[in-house]
């Protein structure tokens, strides 16, 4: 739930990123140009994401638990993409930072501010897969 609410705000701050460097999010785009501005691999990746939700989904729905094996593996693969792109962001804001542009120290400030919020969220996921008895007891909670 944590990384729920941590995820939306974190869109939120790359919205207001995007928009001011002028790229609009309200269009509709097609798989194709979706891997041409952002890449094979993290549309690959956004595709895993989803794919492992809607797997646990079924699971915790068909049998009320799931094997918390599979999801300890899985939260560990996605905190190994999570650290990637704080790492990137973090790369990325402190290219800008000389800048004195006031759009782009505020761009820099909230891409700081994502990336921090993505090392939260892989924390916690590196405490759940290394607990599997309370990331079981988090799956029962919280279905």
């Amino acid at each position: 739930m944590l990384a729920s609410k941590r995820v939306d705000l974190i869109i939120k701050q790359l919205r207001i990123v995007l928009e001011q460097v002028g790229i609009r999010l309200d269009e509709e785009m097609r798989e194709e140009e979706i891997q041409r501005r952002i890449g094979a691999l993290s549309l690959e990746t956004i595709k895993s994401v989803r794919d492992t939700v809607k797997g646990l989904i079924k699971d915790l729905a068909s049998h009320g638990e799931c094997n918390t094996s599979w999801v300890s593996s899985k939260l560990m693969e996605f905190t190994d993409i999570i650290c990637i792109a704080s790492g990137l962001l973090k790369a990325c804001s402190n290219s800008l930072k000389e800048s004195h542009d006031v759009h782009i120290w505020r761009a820099c400030l909230i891409l700081q501010t994502v990336a921090q919020d993505l090392e939260v969220i892989a924390n916690a996921h590196r405490c759940l897969a290394s607990n599997p008895e309370m990331l079981a007891r988090d799956l029962k909670l919280n279905p």
